[in-house]
């Protein structure tokens, strides 16, 4: 990868307490086949650990890396939107501290974006691992059934366009991740996860560039990351996450009544029925 005053792209990895593992995942950024200019963002959220001599041991050596600290602890919302704050690549893609990225994911996804012009953000596949036994639970989307479960189109190779009402698509579920996607920094300027829940952030901020920007959605079929599952992921199965979950979602999804019309009230409704 080169470095450039502009860069093609920008990577935001908040980090929090992150020492075992983020050097492998800024190094795997690192590591990427794109050729174009890379600016990479870490946001240290406060770790009482070794995470920001870490980076800044790789700042000496790589110029496109910038570590940035928050004041105060602000959560994965508030670490990733910290760094959207600073960004200055023409598109924007997101990797968290215990994950990588295939050397393909870039090259990959910036590709699709410049030949599609109708798409927005892309989303890739990636592979599934449990951690500590590294055992391969399978990829992404065929674990949620992705191309089936939804209407597409195949507009390149590997590559589908969602076709879906996509406010809906979000209100019935998310199954998609920030971290296998890369957005048109356009379609994100401006907008922010919320920072006033931990686990729904990301359904959120898909809603949002959806409703307010009009994105455009398509599905790679190309592996190009790693989803590492271990008892540390917001997402494990825990029973104070799962609390967490449900009160997270009843929260914004009281407040989706007030923002969305009336075709998606009983999408909503459903939903915060079924969470009581």
């Amino acid at each position: 990868m080169q470095q450039a005053a502009s860069p093609t792209i920008s990577v935001i990895i908040p980090a929090y307490n992150a020492e075992d593992t983020i050097g492998r995942a800024v190094q795997s950024v690192l590591d990427q086949d794109f050729q174009e200019p890379v600016q990479i963002i870490v946001v240290d959220d406060r770790s009482t650990d070794s995470t920001k001599q870490i980076v800044r041991e790789l700042e000496k050596f790589y110029p496109n890396i910038e570590l940035l600290e928050n004041l105060g602890r602000k959560g994965p919302a508030g670490a990733r939107n910290t760094g959207l704050r600073f960004v200055q690549g023409k598109f924007v893609a997101f990797l968290d501290a215990d994950d990588i990225w295939y050397g393909n994911h870039l090259s990959e996804g910036v590709s699709c974006l410049k030949k599609h012009p109708q798409v927005d953000l892309v989303s890739s596949n990636r592979d599934v691992i449990q951690l500590p036994q590294k055992d391969f639970l399978g990829d992404w989307f065929s674990k949620h059934r992705l191309l089936e479960r939804f209407k597409v189109k195949a507009i390149g190779d590997q590559i589908f366009l969602i076709e879906e009402d996509l406010i809906a698509f979000f209100l019935r579920g998310c199954f998609l991740l920030w971290p296998a996607s890369i957005v048109r920094r356009d379609i994100i300027n401006g907008l922010f996860f919320n920072e006033k829940v931990t686990y729904s952030e990301d359904r959120d901020l898909f809603l949002q560039i959806v409703a307010k920007r009009g994105c455009r959605i398509a599905l790679k079929d190309i592996i190009t990351s790693v989803y590492y599952r271990h008892e540390k992921n917001l997402t494990a199965p825990k029973i104070e996450n799962r609390l967490k979950l449900i009160e997270d979602e009843l929260f914004l999804f009281q407040s989706y009544y007030s923002q969305f019309d009336a075709r998606y009230a009983a999408l909503i409704s459903n939903r915060i029925t079924d969470l009581y």
